[in-house]
């Protein structure tokens, strides 16, 4: 390994480093003795004793390499790099925000060592001191200043996360993880706008990146572009055919019929292709099933029930439709899956209940579609209001087709359910629907509540990790509810009101919260004990349960 030039040795050196032995070591000592002021060979040096497990060894170089080219920062980020990978974080941030923070170090580095030593203790105070030490006015704070911003929105403190980081953007341009985080704390703050305005750049400059084209679609239905959701939608499954998170999103958008339908065709076309993917079909179905093409489904579900990825929702969905022949569910009674109609009333003339369903992400209740639900309603004696939250406030912002705002749309469901005859009302919801159930009933003086898996409080629920989006919804839904009752609370203050909540006993989540119940005279508990996972209203409908429940809400004085 002889060499004419230190750059030379420090080349061969490099090349040889990942096999740390007493060769290389040879060949480095001879290097270091020809060429005694080079730096890289320096470095390299304590390099090779980090590999070889002599951090003391290694700090040594590092730091007469520091004290010999102190105008070079390279030595200094070597020091507080090993003193965070042996132990010594502490010393490590002091290190950094003396030596470091304001060098010439590159600001790649500069900003990725920040991260580091930013998450190299879970002590949020002491993480906020660290920030605010390097603070100075410069045009560089904003890096820190975002990550105060982060800190504060962990806390929960969103107001200040955002006034962070309006700071941080006048300084200069911010990474884009960065604006990922600002995009997340506006849409906690229901702040759709905003964060649609985000999204949107993002995307645009990013064209290559699927997630930007998801969140612009996913930001631009919050912010009530239903048709512009639908435009992004289809050039993204032009794009990108075989991305079945993109038709996660289309089941959750507010398409107008027409362009569902249009939609829905084209995913029909490029099914053939996509046999081999159990996810993507999986979503399929469900577009399916808001078509009303339920035959369809019920072809493709045995086999996704059957599959890895897919069993723990499709095998329960495919019980629940096996209940009955697919006449029966497409038999209907003029209910439509349109996210357009957000007020749908069907009367009985027998009727000895008022029933109140509210939709969830899905448009329906779990993953059954208003068309389905309502044909398990019609052999039940009750009259069924229909609700959908096209405000995407969890239901805080009223219902269009009923009244500007949520108490006057309270007042109206009154008016509603006394022309219907006046028989107890009985809400039902899944999910967060299931939460606002119980906040409907409770409000206006609802005989029962059914809560499918509802939060009982969302700064407990921890919604289902596999439904990408979920939690944006819960985080949303918690900012519109702040300040305002858990439900064990509202059962306390309306104990006229009956409560029954139903949860999978194999979901922790779910089951942790039911026990916010415990002790409520009001409120009883449905355990299913075959149920795994959020969407419980198919396991109930798979066993027969949900006709019992049902009656047993109406009947229960």
């Amino acid at each position: 390994m002889k060499a004419t030039t230190p750059a030379e040795a420090a080349t061969a050196i490099a090349a040889s480093m990942a096999t740390p032995d007493d060769a290389l070591a040879a060949h480095i000592a001879a290097a270091r003795a020809a060429f005694p002021a080079d730096l890289r060979l320096r470095l390299l040096e304590g390099e090779f004793h980090e590999r070889s497990a002599r951090p003391a060894e290694a700090e040594t170089c590092y730091r007469e390499a520091a004290a010999a080219h102190p105008a070079n920062p390279w030595p200094q980020a070597r020091i507080a790099n090993l003193l965070l990978a042996t132990g010594r974080a502490e010393e490590a941030r002091a290190f950094f925000a003396a030596s470091i923070w304001t060098s010439t170090l590159p600001e790649t580095p500069r900003t990725a060592l920040l991260s580091r030593l930013f998450g190299a203790t879970t002590d949020l105070p002491r993480r906020a001191d660290f920030l605010a030490a390097l603070l100075n006015g410069g045009p560089d704070d904003r890096f820190v200043l975002l990550k105060l911003a982060a800190l504060r929105f962990r806390q929960r403190n969103r107001e200040e996360a955002a006034r962070l980081f309006a700071t941080a953007r006048a300084l200069g341009p911010l990474p884009v993880e960065s604006e990922l985080l600002e995009l997340e704390i506006h849409l906690a703050a229901g702040s759709f706008e905003p964060a649609f305005c985000i999204a949107q750049a993002l995307a645009a400059s990013n064209p290559g990146r699927i997630d930007f084209a998801r969140r612009a679609i996913q930001t631009a239905q919050f912010a009530g572009h239903g048709e512009l959701a639908a435009t992004l939608l289809q050039q993204a499954m032009e794009r990108w055919p075989e991305d079945w998170l993109l038709l996660f999103r289309f089941n959750r958008a507010a398409c107008p019929p027409a362009t569902d339908a249009v939609i829905f065709a084209r995913l029909a076309v490029l099914r053939p292709q996509r046999e081999a993917d159990p996810r993507w079909l999986f979503q399929y179905v469900l577009a399916a099933l808001r078509q009303g093409r339920t035959d369809e489904a019920m072809h493709l579900l045995p086999r996704l029930a059957a599959a890895t990825a897919t069993a723990a929702l499709a095998a329960p969905l495919h019980a629940a439709l096996s209940t009955r022949p697919d006449v029966l569910w497409n038999a209907g009674r003029g209910i439509t899956n349109a996210v357009t109609d957000d007020v749908q009333v069907v009367c009985h003339p027998q009727a000895r209940a008022t029933v109140i369903v509210l939709a969830g992400v899905q448009g329906g209740v779990g993953y059954m579609t208003f068309s389905h639900v309502d044909a398990l309603l019609a052999a039940h004696q009750v009259n069924v209001i229909y609700l959908r939250d096209v405000h995407n406030r969890a239901f805080t912002a009223g219902v269009r087709g009923l009244a500007p705002d949520e108490a006057a749309t309270h007042e109206v469901l009154r008016a509603l359910a006394a022309e219907l005859g006046g028989q107890p009302i009985v809400t039902i919801g899944a999910s967060l629907g299931g939460m606002v159930a119980v906040r409907v009933a409770t409000r206006i003086g609802g005989h029962a509540a059914i809560s499918l898996a509802g939060p009982l409080h969302l700064g407990v629920h921890d919604d289902d990790a596999a439904s990408t989006g979920a939690s944006t919804r819960f985080t949303m839904a918690a900012a519109f509810l702040r300040g305002e009752p858990s439900v064990p609370e509202m059962l306390r203050a309306a104990p006229a009101t009956r409560a029954w909540q139903v949860f999978g006993t194999g979901y922790a989540p779910d089951a942790k919260a039911a026990t916010l119940l415990d002790g409520l005279p009001n409120a009883t508990r449905v355990p299913l004990t075959d149920c795994a996972h959020h969407f419980v209203f198919e396991h109930l409908i798979a066993t027969a349960a949900f006709a019992p429940l049902l009656d047993r809400a109406i009947a229960t004085p």
